[in-house]
């Protein structure tokens, strides 16, 4: 019994320490959880609202965006010289409502900057910033958006523009955003004109299309070809981001909205440059007496002007200041250099400027209502100057070969481009545009506008290095581009009703006694950034045009740049 009670006693010792261990030990354990819950809630409180502020600030910028389109629409066409204070009222008059939780910082910064000589007066373009800041309790979230806003027309804001289809032939390489309102179509297989029976299809692989492409349908086709039995055939399918996996090495995002078609009227802007024929007087008309009858009147004049050297008759003319005007034929022979017209140019007949003369004309307009030919020989290039703004209509064909040519041309004939043209110019034409056997130098940029086709071909043929072309191709018509035995790299853009991409990669040679062309294999499998035809959207096109570039017509805005910040 005596040994019972002691067991007990020495059991009763042990426990009433472990119970105090126990309690201390849920007390603390208690203690950790509450304090754990206490700073789980405190996180989960800053997570929520730091998600609410960002909600906040993604709010404030779709209510911006929604207001600033608006405004935009609203202000209709505007003048470049109005564009800046038109612009400036808009992004002021953008204000958020009471307790909307978010703020705007807005900000116009108009770009003034021309690297390559005076600015054309007809061009406004602007960065237009905003900063959206949203806030919930401490915390704050910011997006910061910048806009390129011009008076530029809209089609100059994409690397590749149609009204119609869109069809890339093989492998071509894009860097840039895509605006088109048809079908898409994309195959394996390039086309290329070459030899005795007028041309062949290679397979050469998918292209790419790094950006985005703007689609206001849901419904266009994209067409790949699959095999079927060993034989590859088409295949239609709706335009999704899956399908164009599909028909891409690198496929675009897809960007379905609303697109504004906003086309240039080429015919018409010829059509009033042909009314704006200048009136000058008959003191400054070129003649010059042939014979003379024995009174001493002159019974035969020759209207035709052959700049070899200095006349009387000539320099008495443009000592004057007020234009000269030519009845016949101007033509200027090679290295004459000092023919220089204060005033308006009016030639009735042809323009011929010879390998390494020159002509300048300033604070006038040039006029010629026969044919021009501006033609250089390699170095002894050829130059046509006008003064920024300033503009030459031509009533038939020109040709620019090897042709230094400042100003803006509006032609109502064809207009075929060979070799080098400097400087930085635009150009309309009519009828039908050629650019053939080019050789671009750097730091030049050429707009082409034409009416009808557009044909980029047989430029620096099966040369392994690109040809920079620091240019932009329009069309109301189609434009087809080859890159097969030419290869090159478009620095600008490229709009038509239909554009046809055609494309090979790596290295391409004459073969069969130049029936054929021959190609570096396996052609699918050479990467795609060796494609012999390249487009790389070019923004001086908005940021700093060529003369020539403004139509009338509303401002217009793009995406430059996105960023967040905490």
């Amino acid at each position: 019994m005596d040994r019972i009670k002691h067991q007990n006693a020495k059991t009763s010792a042990y426990a009433l320490p472990l119970a105090l261990i126990l309690l201390l030990f849920a007390s603390v354990t208690g203690l950790a959880l509450a304090s754990l819950t206490i700073t789980s809630a405190s996180i989960g409180a800053k997570g929520d609202n730091a998600l609410r502020a960002q909600s906040m600030a993604d709010d404030g910028l779709v209510y911006w965006e929604a207001n600033f389109d608006q405004k935009i629409k609203e202000a209709g066409n505007v003048d470049p010289s109005a564009a800046d204070r038109t612009l400036t009222q808009i992004v002021a008059s953008i204000t958020p409502p009471d307790n909307a939780g978010f703020t705007l910082e807005k900000s116009v910064s108009p770009i003034s900057g021309d690297q390559h000589g005076k600015i054309d007066p007809n061009v406004y373009s602007a960065y237009v910033t905003v900063t959206v800041k949203g806030t919930y309790g401490a915390s704050e979230r910011k997006i910061t958006r910048t806009y390129l806003v011009t008076t530029v027309a809209k089609p100059f804001m994409f690397a590749l523009v149609t009204d119609g289809k869109l069809s890339f032939n093989g492998a071509a390489y894009v860097e840039g955003d895509a605006l088109i309102t048809g079908p898409l179509e994309s195959s394996p297989y390039a086309h290329y004109d070459w030899g005795l029976f007028g041309g062949d299809t290679k397979r050469t692989g998918y292209s790419a299309l790094k950006g985005k492409l703007y689609s206001e349908r849901d419904d266009i086709i994209l067409t790949h070809y699959k095999r079927l039995f060993g034989s590859w055939v088409k295949e239609q399918l709706p335009l999704t981001p899956e399908n164009l996996q599909k028909g891409f090495v690198v496929p675009p995002t897809l960007s379905h909205g609303t697109v504004e078609k906003q086309t240039i009227p080429v015919r018409q802007l010829v059509s009033e440059k042909e009314s704006q024929k200048p009136l000058l007087s008959e003191d400054v008309v070129y003649k010059k007496c042939k014979a003379w009858n024995k009174r001493g009147n002159c019974t035969r004049w020759e209207t035709d002007l052959i700049v070899k050297a200095q006349d009387i008759e000539l320099m008495n003319i443009l000592n004057k200041n007020r234009g000269l005007w030519v009845k016949g034929k101007l033509e200027i022979k090679p290295n004459v250099t000092w023919l220089i017209v204060n005033g308006d140019l009016l030639v009735e007949g042809d323009l011929i400027i010879g390998k390494g003369a020159s002509l300048s004309v300033w604070g006038g307009n040039v006029y010629v209502g026969g044919k021009a030919e501006v033609q250089g020989d390699g170095a002894a290039r050829s130059a046509l100057q006008l003064n920024p703004g300033q503009w030459m209509y031509v009533a038939k064909d020109t040709l620019m070969k090897d042709a230094y040519f400042q100003g803006t041309l509006y032609s109502k004939g064809n207009v075929r481009i060979q070799k080098n043209l400097w400087y930085r110019s635009t150009i309309y034409t009519a009828g039908e545009a050629t650019i053939e056997d080019f050789e671009m130098q750097a730091n030049n940029f050429t707009i082409v506008a034409a009416d009808k086709e557009v044909l980029v071909k047989n430029n620096n043929l099966f040369n392994s290095q690109p040809l920079v072309m620091n240019a932009y191709f329009y069309s109301n018509q189609d434009i087809t581009l080859y890159g097969v035995g030419s290869n090159i790299e478009i620095h600008g853009g490229v709009m038509g009703r239909n554009v046809i991409l055609n494309a090979a990669k790596g290295k391409t040679w004459e073969c069969w006694f130049g029936l054929d062309i021959c190609f570096e294999e396996p052609q699918e499998q050479l990467p795609i950034e060796r494609s012999r035809l390249k487009i790389f959207y070019n923004p001086d096109v908005i940021l700093n045009p060529p003369s020539g570039i403004y139509q009338p017509g509303p401002l217009t805005y793009k995406v430059y740049s996105t960023s967040l910040q905490d």
